[in-house]
């Protein structure tokens, strides 16, 4: 019933477009993350002065190179549908998506995860390496309402996600993940501005079983082959015949939402806290009881900011995003706690756009990133600290020509260097995952390393009779520089050098 009421929000959505401005919405950075930040909210959506727009997405990434992490696939395929769209009809507003991904992952090791998540300490693993395959799809849409006429609107948002995950080197998982999130809205209109209050609920399901294809591999003879359940970051047991590992996840939250505008000013805003209550367990053979594994609780702080300013031939945008994290597991090993987690992430996006007659625009902006991050393994006393910062430099540039074709050329440039990083484990608790995960990780995070990033989009209604569409190119490299701490004390498998991922995609614009 949920995917019924979802779809219908997305046929809403994409029912139908006005096609003189959608291209250009998509194609400016500025108006882009408007249309983005339309989406996490009822309150950002009704001030999105879209009325009908959408697009189709197909595209292929592509990602290679050792300057990654060690939990993290050598090389990466992933093609891709992405639909979207917008509609405003008498009271009702309207935004849904749908996106498709087929991934292939090579040289990946030491986790089965379905999604790939770093604050997820309940995993299996093996050290040896295999080609991985993954579907995930997700949909959704916000549908509001205007109750009494441009005061009081009732709003909800809804979105579902399925991921499945294999591979076919033993030891072979099969991962299915789903999860459901409804999130309710009410929102009061006075003056210029609108405030709004939300709810979150949502719940997830994850079954993580472990097969082997060939039986000789399954007794442990072959240390590569083992399967291991992770626990946290450092402690795990060896897990070779047992049922599958299972996940049972609910989500509660709250959020504020405020917008206004003023003189030339846009201004958009929203706070929200979540928490997650995590079950991790086996089903008992001839039995409705479970075996629980352990629980895992996290609680979740996000703020974000945008304000807009166009004056003239001047178009300007302050954008702020913070996100904190703090987790702790009760494993029933211990009955206690044996995992801790923690994380803050900041950025900061300054954009600044001149319009020259229309012809060209240049664009110039500012990116930061903060990152900070705490893993702490108890029991076997391994603790991981960093805090990495990014500063990035952008330029776009925009042309207009006369048949109203338009291209964008884009360049970044970025230094990312570690302003802290420490490592504390006791010597005598080093064990295969020390070695194979978290010395590898420890001279990633301890790695300086340029960022330069390319793209090119070019948009034109010659390649489809009825439609514009457009054809993109992007890339991203990312070139370690030097290590700031080295482990000379240990021998692990070194990071490699660079690190390159690419997209094509083929727009259509309705």
């Amino acid at each position: 019933m949920k995917k019924i009421i979802i779809i219908c929000f997305i046929l809403l959505s994409v029912k139908g477009y006005a096609q003189s401005l959608t291209d250009s919405l998509y194609l400016y950075q500025q108006s882009g993350n408007v249309l983005s930040g339309a989406q996490q909210n009822a309150n950002f959506l009704l001030v999105t002065p879209v009325n009908l727009s959408g697009k189709i997405t197909l595209d292929y990434d592509y990602s290679n190179g050792g300057f990654r992490k060690a939990q993290q696939a050598h090389i990466t395929h992933q093609a891709g549908l992405v639909s979207e769209g917008f509609n405003k009809f008498g009271r009702f507003e309207t935004t849904g998506y749908f996106k498709f991904a087929r991934i292939w992952q090579d040289s990946l090791s030491w986790t089965t995860k379905g999604l790939e998540q770093d604050d997820q300490p309940y995993y299996y693993g093996s050290v040896k390496a295999g080609s991985y395959e993954r579907f995930k799809y997700e949909l959704g849409g916000i549908l509001s309402y205007n109750l009494i006429k441009n005061k009081v609107y009732l709003a909800t948002g809804l979105n579902y996600l399925y991921n499945s995950a294999t591979r076919s080197v033993d030891p072979r998982p099969q991962v299915n993940t789903y999860q459901f999130q409804i999130k309710p809205e009410v929102l009061y209109r006075f003056g210029k501005g609108i405030i709004g209050i939300n709810a979150l609920w949502g719940y997830g399901t994850e079954t993580m079983g472990i097969s082997y294809k060939n039986i000789g591999y399954r007794g442990g003879g072959y240390p590569d082959r083992i399967n291991y359940l992770v626990q946290g970051y450092g402690y795990y047991t060896k897990s070779q015949n047992e049922n599958p590992l299972k996940r049972l996840d609910k989500q509660y939250g709250l959020g504020l939402t405020y917008t206004i505008s003023f003189a030339d000013y846009h201004l958009r805003a929203a706070i929200g806290y979540k928490t997650i209550l995590e079950d991790n367990y086996k089903d008992l053979d001839q039995s409705v009881r479970k075996s629980y594994v352990s629980f895992y609780d996290t609680e979740k702080y996000d703020a974000f900011l945008q304000m807009d300013k166009k004056n003239k031939n001047i178009q300007q945008q302050l954008q702020l995003t913070y996100n904190q994290q703090q987790s702790n597991d009760v494993n029933i090993v211990f009955y206690a706690i044996n995992y801790k987690y923690s994380a803050q992430n900041f950025n900061l996006q300054y954009l600044i756009s001149l319009d020259h007659f229309n012809k060209k625009t240049n664009e110039f902006g500012l990116n930061l990133n903060y990152n900070h991050l705490n893993k702490h393994d108890i029991a076997t006393q391994h603790r991981l600290k960093y805090t990495l910062f990014e500063p990035n430099l952008l330029y776009n540039a925009y042309l207009n020509f006369k048949n109203n074709d338009r291209l964008k050329l884009g360049l970044q440039l970025g230094y990312r260097t570690p302003l802290q990083n420490e490592l504390s484990i006791d010597p005598l608790q080093i064990n295969i995952f020390t070695h194979d995960v978290i010395f590898p990780d420890y001279q990633f995070y301890s790695s300086n390393a340029l960022k330069t990033s390319v793209s090119v989009h070019y948009i034109t209604a010659n390649l489809f009779k009825n439609f514009r569409s457009a054809i993109t190119a992007d890339a991203d490299f990312y070139r370690q520089l030097a290590v700031k701490n080295q482990l000379s004390d240990y021998s692990f498998n070194q990071v490699g050098k660079n690190f390159i991922s690419c997209n094509l995609g083929l727009n259509i614009y309705f």
